[in-house]
């Protein structure tokens, strides 16, 4: 008869999915506010990238993928649907579903990339769906992504509708990177109840 306790290594690797999981949040906040620092730290410093167009080192990645965002209204990344296949202890192949929502306003022109489509004399969303397919490597303790694969499975262009936004103008709208109500909040916890109506 198998043993009912839970064993050490199974309490491991739910540590380590866990691990894994709050990098790729981590990533999606550092896309979010563009927190070059941030998104620069869930990758390994050789880790590679191939997200097409782009093909190179992640860190060259970062560099153009903050240069792109400084033209983008808002964004909004999120993961989900995390799949882990563990090569070994320190090796774990990880494919997670994203969903983002780009804005992007009247003028912006970018040739090469899907932003092609973008109707210039109006403001509008894009939504695309796709996957990341990620090798994670666990070095000195800490899970990082060693290569990327971004994979995108469907793209759509809507009219921006923002009507009664200034509802919400004067307290909740995120912002970027130091700007945004969580730097203040992270930094300084114990002001939380104050701090994020100002």
């Amino acid at each position: 008869m198998s043993d009912p306790q839970i064993q050490p290594n199974q309490i491991q690797r739910l540590l380590d999915k866990q691990e894994i999981a709050e990098q790729l949040y981590r990533y999606c906040r550092a896309i979010d506010r563009s927190d070059k620092e941030l998104l620069l730290s869930v990758f390994h410093e050789d880790s590679q990238h191939n997200h097409k167009p782009f093909v190179g080192p992640s860190a060259v990645f970062c560099d153009a993928v903050i240069d792109f965002l400084s033209m983008l209204e808002m964004c909004t990344h999120n993961v989900c649907n995390i799949l882990y296949e563990f090569e070994d202890d320190n090796t774990a192949m990880v494919e997670a579903t994203w969903l983002a929502v780009e804005r992007v306003g009247v003028g912006v022109e970018r040739t090469g990339s899907s932003f092609e489509d973008h109707d210039k004399t109006r403001r509008e969303d894009l939504m695309v769906g796709g996957r990341y397919i990620d090798r994670f490597e666990k070095r000195e303790g800490v899970w990082k992504i060693a290569q990327r694969t971004g994979v995108h499975d469907w793209h759509q262009w809507r009219e921006v509708d923002d009507r009664r936004i200034e509802k919400f103008v004067n307290t909740s709208i995120g912002a970027r990177k130091p700007d945004d109500k969580s730097y203040a909040l992270v930094n300084r916890p114990e002001h939380i109840a104050f701090d994020i109506e100002k």
